[in-house]
């Protein structure tokens, strides 16, 4: 027993002290099984090895607590710990306040796997919810955001990690449309915009023009000038930026 408390502790379990949110006492008991299991450690052993991590509160709740769950002659067996643990550390009023934000979950502005991440953590506290596993994909389904589920719907998935799975490529091939998407047309729009601004400089250099000289001269006289074409053409944006420069320097 000596050996196996010490390969335990060389794990570095997290201990309890009974404070923390409502999550904090189901978050750890998630982490001690986990060294449980890789320990390969018996029922009666993980009662042993779990006093190890109680401190304050919580040991002297279990000092108090160990012989009503535990009487004399009676083997110490982790499920009747987890129970007396669960019913003083996470009361029926705290399962019930997370199931009913499992109930709310929706993806809104989380990506799909933030989401899935979400959906793994609450539906702990509503396993009757998610038990079978028609049910469990439905739910996820019915949470994901209308352009996702609008595609997946039609896919009739029954099973849970597939429809993730699906989920998480239909998301990326539209992040991937998008990005196509503004990378086609975002600089056309940024050279329509440079060039309203450069006919609206053109504009004010004529009138400045015919102040100064008594003549003014045409848009596409002063066109043809700064830009140095004979004929009106779009723009490309290096084109339009020296255009501008040359305006500017002309009305200095």
């Amino acid at each position: 027993m000596h050996q196996l408390v010490e390969h335990f502790l060389k794990l570095k379990p997290p201990k309890f002290d009974g404070k923390g949110d409502l999550e904090a006492a189901s978050l750890w008991v998630e982490e001690l099984e986990k060294a449980f299991a890789l320990l390969r450690c018996t029922e009666e052993e993980k009662v042993t090895l779990v006093v190890y991590q109680l401190q304050g509160n919580a040991n002297d709740w279990w000092k108090a607590t160990r012989g009503r769950v535990f009487p004399t002659d009676t083997t110490q067996n982790w499920t009747a710990f987890t129970e007396a643990f669960n019913g003083k550390y996470f009361s029926e009023s705290a399962q019930v306040q997370k199931m009913a934000e499992f109930l709310r979950l929706r993806q809104g502005k989380m990506t799909v796997d933030q989401y899935e991440a979400e959906f793994a953590r609450l539906s702990k506290f509503a396993l009757k919810m998610v038990d079978d596993p028609l049910d469990k994909a439905r739910r996820f389904l019915d949470g994901l955001k209308l352009e996702l589920r609008s595609q997946l719907i039609m896919l009739n998935l029954r099973d849970y990690n597939e429809l993730y799975e699906w989920a998480q490529a239909v998301e990326r091939d539209m992040m991937e449309r998008a990005a196509a998407f503004r990378s086609r047309y975002a600089p056309a729009r940024e050279n329509r915009i440079l060039e309203r601004n450069l006919w609206r400089e053109i504009g004010a250099l004529s009138l400045l023009s015919e102040r100064i000289s008594g003549s003014r001269l045409t848009t596409q006289m002063l066109y043809v000038r700064v830009v140095g074409v004979d004929t009106e053409m779009d723009l490309s944006r290096v084109g339009v930026e020296r255009a501008l420069d040359a305006v500017n320097e002309g009305t200095k």
